[in-house]
C-alpha cells in the first residue's frame, strides 16, 4: 500500500497491513481501547446531548441528522469480531436507541453541536446498524499504534455495559407515549374497573405506536409499580 489514505476502511487493508498492522490486528487493539474505530450511521437519527447522572438524562435536543460518524463503543466492536453486523433494534425489531461518547465525528472534521461527553442517537428510519466491512480507522492512529507513540484512550461509560447488547433503551419517548395512550383511555366510556393486565391489553391493541411495544410497556408498568411500592414505604 504506497498511498494510505486518511481513513482506512477494514474491508481495505492489504493483506500485509497498514504499517504492519492488519485489519484484525486494529480490530483487536480497538476492542482493547488501545485505538479508535469510527462507523459512519447512514440512517437519519434526532441527536440528544445525554446526562448520565441526571434524573432527566436528556439534555440539549439537537434535532435531526444524517450521515454522523461515530466512534464504536467497544461492546460493538466486540460482537462485530464474531459477527459481520450489529443492529440496535429491541425483542420486537423496533430500532432502539443508541448512546455514543463525544465528541462526534473524527479530529478535524466534526457536526457543528455542542461537545458532550455522552451522545443519544434515537433512529428515525430503520434500525441503526455497524457493518464490519464499513467500520474505519484513521491513518495517523495506526502509525502511532505501529511505533508504540499511541496512548490509551481510555474510552469510557459509553462501554460499560456488556457486549453485543444495546448500550441504552431510551425510556423518555415511550413513557410520554404511555402516557398519552392512558388519557385516552379515560376519555372512553367504561362500565367496570379495568386491572392492569386489561389496560396493557387495550393499550396495545388500540395504539400501534414506536416505542410502544410489548416489552417496553411491561417495562414500564413493572417499573411503575416498584416506584409506587417504594413512595408507600417512604
Amino acid at each position: 500500500m504506497n498511498y494510505i489514505p486518511k481513513r482506512v476502511l477494514y474491508s481495505e487493508f492489504p493483506d500485509q497491513g497498514v504499517y504492519g498492522i492488519t485489519a484484525r490486528q486494529a480490530l483487536e487493539a480497538a476492542i482493547d481501547n488501545i485505538v479508535p474505530a469510527y462507523h459512519l450511521i447512514l440512517c437519519p437519527v434526532t441527536l440528544h446531548e445525554y446526562l448520565r447522572s441526571k434524573l432527566n438524562p436528556l439534555g440539549v435536543d439537537f434535532g435531526k441528522w444524517h450521515g454522523l460518524t461515530v466512534r464504536i463503543p467497544l461492546g460493538v466492536l466486540y460482537t462485530l469480531n464474531f459477527y459481520p453486523q450489529h443492529q440496535f433494534a429491541d425483542a420486537d425489531g423496533k430500532p432502539s436507541a443508541l448512546l455514543v461518547e463525544g465528541p462526534l465525528g473524527v479530529p478535524g472534521m466534526q457536526p457543528e453541536v455542542k461537545i458532550c461527553d455522552e451522545y443519544l442517537l434515537w433512529p428515525e428510519a430503520g434500525p441503526i446498524t455497524f457493518d464490519k466491512e464499513r467500520l474505519f480507522f484513521l491513518r495517523e492512529d495506526l502509525e502511532g499504534l505501529s511505533k508504540g507513540t499511541l496512548s490509551n484512550s481510555g474510552n469510557s461509560k459509553a462501554n460499560m455495559p456488556a457486549a453485543g447488547q444495546p448500550l441504552i433503551e431510551i425510556e423518555k419517548p415511550s413513557q410520554l407515549l404511555l402516557i398519552a395512550a392512558l388519557l385516552e383511555l379515560l376519555k372512553q366510556p367504561r362500565t367496570t374497573a379495568s386491572n392492569q393486565e386489561a389496560v396493557k391489553t387495550s393499550i396495545l391493541e388500540q395504539f400501534n405506536w414506536r416505542g410502544l411495544s410489548k416489552r417496553s410497556l411491561e417495562k414500564m408498568l413493572a417499573d411503575a409499580n416498584r416506584a409506587a411500592d417504594h413512595a408507600s414505604k417512604d
